[in-house]
């Protein structure tokens, strides 16, 4: 049995064509994709200017309590969060990140007590974070 010349061009073009296309969706394919790697993170500033900015907010939080501004305060809070978290990577230490997530977790929940206008609860919060603050400046501050 003999095939006609253009069929079997048309076969083994085709079979070349199935066999790209087969090559093509399954190169890097995988059944449970890696997630991308984390970014490195790098401070733009010294920790001293870092700190000088967290004591503008504390500030601002303490303020805007006194004077019942809330939403004021509560922004004031929710950005010290924030600060918080970056500070984390400005020192590997164990201690110095527990105590800048410390003070990030409590920040968010002073932000919330103060959007509630929770002046008792505003005020316990602040205070733990100036404890936080202290424990850290007690190893760290020089």
């Amino acid at each position: 049995m003999t095939m006609n010349p253009v069929r079997v061009r048309a076969l083994i073009v085709a079979l070349l064509g199935l066999g790209a296309f087969l090559a093509a969706t399954q190169l890097g394919y995988s059944e449970d994709p890696k997630p991308a790697a984390a970014r490195a993170y790098k401070p733009v500033q010294p920790i001293h200017e870092m700190m000088e900015g967290q004591k503008k907010l504390f500030g601002e939080i303490k303020d805007g309590l006194l004077d019942k501004q809330w939403n004021k305060a509560s922004q004031s809070a929710w950005i010290l969060a924030e600060v918080a978290n970056a500070n984390s990577y400005q020192n590997e230490a164990a201690d110095y990140q527990a105590w800048a997530a410390k003070m990030a977790q409590d920040c968010v929940t002073l932000a919330q007590n103060l959007k509630k206008k929770d002046e008792a609860g505003a005020k316990e919060l602040i205070t733990k974070v100036g404890q936080t603050c202290q424990a850290c400046h007690d190893k760290y501050q020089k």
